[in-house]
């Protein structure tokens, strides 16, 4: 049963218990949608986590599903403080702490870590928003973001065919009262470019389990920073997962149940 959770942000947030809890789990939903999502669509990941003893928490961020602001317009340091205080509310349980993040909430999650790695038991990334980049295409974003916050960001692609090889996944994305259905904007896409930025020098200091997914056939986010990613951090129990002719959404994908089992017994084995 989906709980309100009584985090101190101005959020949305959620929780749900596992009958048996042996872990909790901080998932953090991509670009565009929002926490409750994961209960239907991605293979129903939040019931599953359920029944294998995860308590799943989550928040929608600033401007997604049921949080306030403009929509679409997320600030991502904002957000990466806000999934560190997130953090902090779940560390003073007793339980071990997973972290689960998916394309944009890849990048906030990952940044979270680089900044404070306390109270992880292991971190899994879906698809996430690592991009690659060089210093001219940060000094525009910044400049756009700044003359121009909520307008579209160039070059990045708004179709949402791209988000599974199952067309109705689309159609209920299109459907979906509480996706947003525009571009990325501006002042999203100049603060993931700046925080990804940040966080490349303090990749090698990564020591987390961690488990990596991405489909080859990614063209929301870029396979190739996952694999960057993945030669970068210097943890001794690490997992790069390539779908080979996978779009982005792998949990709504062909190959959804071999992807949900991968991330399961991942997680359950890294259980005390």
């Amino acid at each position: 049963m989906q709980e309100k959770w009584p985090l101190a942000l101005d959020r949305e947030a959620y929780k749900w218990r596992a009958s048996q809890p042996r872990a909790n789990l901080l998932l953090q939903h991509g670009y565009g949608e929002y926490a409750g999502r994961f209960l239907r669509q991605y293979n129903e990941l939040i019931p599953r986590l359920l029944e294998n003893g995860f308590n799943v928490y989550a928040f929608d961020l600033e401007g997604h599903g049921n949080s306030p602001g403009s929509r679409g317009m997320t600030d991502i340091e904002q957000a990466v403080q806000e999934h560190l205080a997130a953090r902090q509310a779940l560390e003073q349980e007793s339980l071990p702490l997973f972290l689960f993040g998916h394309s944009l909430g890849g990048l906030v999650t990952a940044s979270s870590v680089v900044l404070d790695a306390d109270g992880v038991a292991g971190v899994v990334l879906s698809s996430p928003a690592l991009p690659l980049h060089n210093v001219m295409l940060r000094l525009l974003a910044r400049i756009l973001a700044t003359v121009a916050p909520g307008a579209p960001a160039p070059l990045h692609p708004n179709d949402r065919s791209l988000l599974s090889r199952s067309p109705e996944v689309a159609e209920q994305a299109l459907q979906d009262p509480l996706m947003y259905q525009g571009s990325l904007t501006n002042r999203v896409a100049a603060t993931a470019l700046m925080r990804a930025h940040a966080n490349r020098n303090l990749y090698p200091q990564w020591k987390l389990p961690t488990l990596i997914l991405h489909g080859s056939a990614d063209r929301v986010t870029d396979p190739e920073g996952s694999r960057r990613f993945h030669e970068a951090i210097q943890s001794r129990d690490k997992t790069l997962h390539l779908v080979e002719g996978g779009y982005h959404e792998l949990l709504n994908d062909h190959a959804r149940d071999n992807t949900l089992k991968v991330i399961l017994d991942w997680l359950c084995a890294r259980l005390p």
